[in-house]
């Protein structure tokens, strides 16, 4: 009897952890929740934390994007030098989020010859309801030495 006690339980047990184990891959299958207004589900979240790498004459960079409104997308962002550079530029690409990846939309540029610094404020066409984000390389060259950054900004839903 007692062998039989034993079996019966680690059945039950087991029965418990087959039941347990297909309730959490269910919720975990379950479509995520749109944002309201969005097309998409969310991009997953990225660390868009500047990496302070040391440069000699590179001193700020950043970009992002914004909804004008009427179709349009705005994208912005500067490059900073330390010192007047014979070359400074920044490149930026657009990208707007399908629900499974990123894809390119469009890129815009700025740059400038013998300054400290150089701005980028652009439009491009934009969709209503869907998350964009700028992937942008920021240059600066001071003679013969050349100096570039990558940053991406955080994703927005344009609305």
């Amino acid at each position: 009897m007692k062998k039989y006690v034993c079996v019966t339980k680690l059945h039950a047990l087991c029965l418990l952890v087959l039941v347990l184990s297909l309730g959490f891959a269910g919720a975990a299958s379950a479509d995520p929740v749109k944002e309201e207004g969005a097309l998409t589900t969310k991009p997953p979240s990225e660390d868009t934390t500047q990496v302070k790498a040391t440069y000699k004459y590179l001193s700020a960079y950043t970009s992002d994007v914004s909804y004008s409104s009427g179709g349009k997308g705005s994208v912005f962002g500067n490059t900073g030098a330390s010192v007047t550079a014979d070359f400074i530029g920044i490149d930026a690409a657009i990208q707007r989020w399908t629900g499974e990846e990123w894809v390119a939309v469009t890129s815009k540029t700025s740059s400038k010859n013998t300054s400290k610094t150089v701005s980028l404020n652009e439009s491009f066409a934009a969709s209503a309801g869907y998350y964009y984000r700028v992937v942008s390389t920021h240059t600066v060259r001071v003679g013969s030495d050349i100096e570039k950054a990558t940053y991406t900004s955080p994703s927005r839903l344009l609305k």
